[in-house]
């Protein structure tokens, strides 16, 4: 890119640099004031991506007539912390993938997880489930109480201990209510077919 410097403009920025303009299109460099008659020129043709044309289709440099906006659809929603860890790594370009030292943070109402396999878990004796799922009980405690996010071969192996003893449960109901409700809720659970997110 080859920029040249245009002569001094009388403007209300006459105190700034001379504004840069890239020779091949004429594009003002980021941060440099436009003259008027370019900054008009551009303004009646830069494209308005939150709107639609009269034809209902996005705008583009090309539209012209009445502007309506477009409509939003939410799609997934996700919290996300605005902690700074390891923020001078990111600067720095040590961290290639912002998922690594982003916070996400699941909404308890959204996480089948949380909402359907835990209360399960919470009902069941926590020396048979650390057994079964070949775990330790101080892990099984930790998951049932919510302390711990479990990593995914852990909530595997607590999914597949807790759907056997959900298939007992329903199979030989005890008397308990609550326990077989919540057995069958697990077993209807999307999570069951579909594996752990």
């Amino acid at each position: 890119m080859t920029l040249v410097e245009l002569p001094h403009y009388r403007t209300l920025a006459a105190r700034l640099p001379p504004p840069l303009l890239e020779l091949t299109s004429g594009i003002p460099a980021a941060g440099q004031v436009r003259p008027s008659p370019i900054a008009s020129m551009e303004y009646r043709v830069h494209p308005e991506p939150k709107s639609l044309g009269a034809d209902g289709h996005p705008c583009d440099r090309g539209t012209i007539g009445l502007l309506t906006r477009r409509p939003v659809q939410v799609g997934a929603r996700t919290y996300i912390g605005k902690e700074s860890n390891r923020l001078e790594d990111v600067l720095h370009g040590l961290v290639h993938d912002v998922r690594e030292v982003r916070a996400t943070y699941m909404d308890v109402q959204k996480d089948r997880w949380l909402r359907v396999v835990v209360p399960f878990l919470r009902r069941l004796p926590r020396s048979s489930l650390a057994r079964a799922a070949r775990r330790s009980e101080r892990t099984v405690q930790a998951v049932r109480n919510g302390h711990s996010v479990p990593s995914a071969d852990t909530r595997r192996a607590l999914l597949k201990a807790a759907i056997r003893h959900a298939q007992r449960v329903v199979a030989h109901p005890n008397g308990d209510q609550e326990l077989t409700q919540l057995a069958d809720q697990l077993l209807r659970s999307a999570i069951t077919q579909g594996g752990i997110e």
